[in-house]
């Protein structure tokens, strides 16, 4: 007779059902940390896209400055005298001029306030012509106070009178009747108010 008492048996579960259960369970949490790698990879490569597209230079036309600042310009110091435009050539007709009287004379003169102006004077006879104020009146004036005794040096010896007659001066220059003649004309005394005044219109008159 066989013996009824039998040995409980034991059922093993297959070793393939046991790792798709585990997959299964572990599946939730692989969504998930995959889910936030890539959440977290975004936000990382954010910046670099948003500096890729800032425009440059080049795409909004902005140049920056080439050149500094420059220093500030000395401007030019004014001359001491102020030298006038050339005056026009007149021709005119002396009276009282003998008719072999010549002189070519140059005058540089100053108003002794810093405006100074050089004109000529061409006197051949009665013919008077040149860029000075008044050709025929300055000839008469050159030939009546003595033609080249007009520019002699005065005398060391004269008294001349402690007047002085404004700061003008003129430097007249070049011939008369083919004798050299150079003289510095002045207002700075009696004499040399004489002297200027006889000479007038060849150099101005004082109230001019």
């Amino acid at each position: 007779m066989a013996d009824d008492t039998s040995t409980p048996h034991r059922t093993t579960a297959a070793p393939g059902r046991r790792t798709t259960g585990r997959l299964a369970a572990l599946l939730p949490l692989l969504v998930a940390t995959a889910l936030l790698g890539a959440c977290a990879g975004e936000d990382a490569e954010e910046p670099a896209d948003v500096a890729a597209e800032a425009p440059g230079p080049e795409a909004t036309g902005t140049v920056g400055p080439t050149t500094g600042p420059t220093g500030p310009t000395e401007a030019p110091s004014p001359s001491a005298t102020t030298q006038e435009p050339a005056l026009p050539t007149s021709t005119s007709t002396a009276t009282s001029v003998p008719a072999d009287f010549s002189a070519e004379l140059t005058v540089a003169y100053d108003d002794g306030t810093g405006t100074a102006q050089t004109y000529d004077l061409a006197c051949e006879g009665a013919q008077a012509s040149g860029t000075a104020p008044d050709p025929a009146g300055a000839c008469s004036a050159v030939a009546a106070a003595g033609g080249v005794e007009a520019f002699a040096v005065p005398s060391g010896d004269v008294q001349c009178t402690q007047v002085f007659g404004g700061s003008q001066t003129a430097v007249v220059s070049g011939t008369v009747e083919d004798e050299p003649v150079s003289a510095d004309l002045a207002r700075a005394d009696g004499c040399d108010i004489a002297r200027w005044d006889a000479l007038v219109p060849l150099v101005p008159a004082a109230d001019a």
